[in-house]
């Protein structure tokens, strides 16, 4: 019976080692941002997923699997990033919770990339609400807080394979200036919406206080213009 009994407690603890996956907990490591960069090799985007509005599988793709993340791994794959938009599971203002439904089922995708020892970034995507403008900063800047606080509160025990990236492609939707790096002032506010992610970000503490976050340009311009209007460029991975 006491035989019987140490077996299953260690069973229990075997299967919840392999539950917590195997990058998923690794703590920081005193390295900088571009050896993490130069450390995460070939990257894949689980795309038209999780960014998939209403929900995961709304644009015809079926819900993300351990077994499909395992085969991108086994065809050389070190990095997955994870696009995910939140709109369609936020509650109502001022608090903007997010559906923990939702949030759970996020964080069983990220563990899917842990399980295969694999690199994750994690976003904000399809945010139309983030229009970086004079006008909407301090609104778009104070849900931007409320929603980051949230991600980054679930997963500050993550270690560093774990990267958040605050937003995807920041800009003024109908614009004439959308596509093109945005106007002074998108970019501005651009830099405003970025610098209140990351501070959101690293308030939560834990990992987080030392966590790689990756920062957009306006509408993720590559332009030399764009890349010299972004601030602290140091926090991009």
């Amino acid at each position: 019976m006491i035989r019987n009994t140490i077996l299953t407690q260690i069973c229990s603890l075997l299967i919840c080692v392999n539950i917590s996956a195997n990058t998923a907990f690794t703590g920081m490591r005193n390295i900088t941002s571009m050896q993490v960069t130069a450390d995460m090799g070939p990257g894949i985007n689980l795309c038209n997923t999780l960014d998939a509005y209403p929900n995961e599988t709304s644009w015809g793709n079926p819900l993300a699997t351990l077994a499909l993340i395992t085969s991108w791994k086994q065809k050389g794959f070190k990095t997955l990033r994870i696009p995910v938009t939140w709109k369609d599971h936020l509650g109502a203002a001022p608090d903007y919770i997010i559906d923990p439904t939702w949030l759970a089922r996020v964080e069983t995708v990220l563990n899917y990339a842990f399980a295969n020892d694999m690199y994750v970034c994690l976003d904000t995507h399809h945010e139309d609400w983030i229009q970086p403008t004079y006008a909407n900063q301090a609104a778009g800047s104070d849900k931007l807080v409320k929603v980051w606080t949230q991600i980054a509160n679930r997963f500050k025990g993550y270690g560093d394979y774990l990267i958040f990236e605050t937003m995807n492609e920041p800009r003024a939707y109908g614009s004439p200036e959308e596509w093109t790096g945005g106007s002074a002032e998108h970019r501005d506010v651009v830099n405003a919406f970025n610098l209140a992610a990351v501070n959101a970000i690293r308030n939560t503490g834990g990992n987080n206080a030392t966590r790689h976050i990756m920062i957009p340009t306006c509408g993720d311009n590559p332009s030399i213009a764009t890349l010299n209007a972004l601030v602290d460029r140091k926090s991009v991975v």
